[in-house]
């Protein structure tokens, strides 16, 4: 029994080593050494990289809803490609006026895809310093 006791303090002494080796890398690599202000910046940047997650997955769905209205305009742009052929002076003014409409809105996508990669970096990097200070 002595014996298990004393492996069993040897082992809690290597595990509270651990701790303290660890706590010592991460204070050097954080510049904080108290553990309080540590759990503090840790849950706000944890909180932070949540926000930017949302806003990144709300910025994926605005891009694929500007994606659907695009492709309605392509199909609906066919739809009158087709009847000007039919009538070559009718409906000319209807054609430029959505491909404008397309134009614009393929801007707008390549804007928010810009800052969906945008937002996916800063989560990357973000996520890159929670597992410093973890």
């Amino acid at each position: 029994i002595a014996h298990a006791a004393e492996e069993y303090a040897q082992q809690r002494k290597e595990k509270l080593q651990n701790y303290e080796d660890a706590f010592r890398q991460i204070s050097a690599a954080t510049g904080i050494s108290d553990v309080d202000e540590l759990v503090k910046e840790f849950i706000e940047n944890e909180e932070h990289n949540f926000s930017l997650f949302r806003y990144s997955n709300e910025q994926a769905a605005e891009i694929d809803r500007l994606q659907e209205d695009i492709e309605a305009l392509h199909e609906e742009e066919m739809t009158y490609k087709e009847a000007a052929s039919d009538d070559k002076n009718g409906h000319r003014d209807e054609i430029i006026k959505l491909e404008t409409e397309i134009t614009s809105v393929d801007e707008q996508t390549t804007v928010y895809e810009s800052k969906c990669n945008s937002h996916q970096n800063i989560l990357e990097e973000v996520k890159d310093e929670i597992k410093v200070i973890a």
